[in-house]
């Protein structure tokens, strides 16, 4: 009879990035190392791709313009923690089934681990 080995993790995290959580990507890593944590995920939310704002909702999601350095440092992060938790890249998507494909176009791009896909929003965003 094998045994199971319980695995902390936690795949559903926010930064300062989005506007509306405190402390960096860095920030949560090493609370994950000091709370004994085997994998972080970092998964802020997406911009919102079919604006043509770069940051339409400040307190909500990153910027557009912000992606390429998000997923810059959580990968530099996943490199120099390596010896010490599994750091993943995720990131946290609304669906617009409107913009799918834009989504789609933008989301593929990216060396994502995972995707959380999420339905904040059961009318147009634009009733915020």
């Amino acid at each position: 009879m094998s045994r199971k080995i319980p695995v902390k993790f936690d795949l559903h995290t926010h930064n300062e990035m989005c506007g509306h959580a405190i402390g960096t990507i860095e920030d949560y890593v090493k609370a994950a190392i000091e709370k004994e944590l085997s994998i972080i995920g970092i998964s802020d939310h997406t911009p919102y791709f079919h604006s043509e704002d770069d940051q339409p909702y400040p307190r909500i999601t990153m910027a557009r313009s912000e992606l390429p350095r998000y997923v810059d440092e959580v990968l530099r992060l996943k490199e120099k923690y390596a010896s010490q938790i599994n750091v993943l890249l995720g990131i946290e998507s609304d669906f617009f089934p409107l913009h799918h494909a834009t989504y789609k176009k933008f989301l593929e791009k990216q060396p994502f681990d995972y995707i959380i896909g999420s339905v904040h929003f059961v009318d147009d965003i634009r009733h915020l």
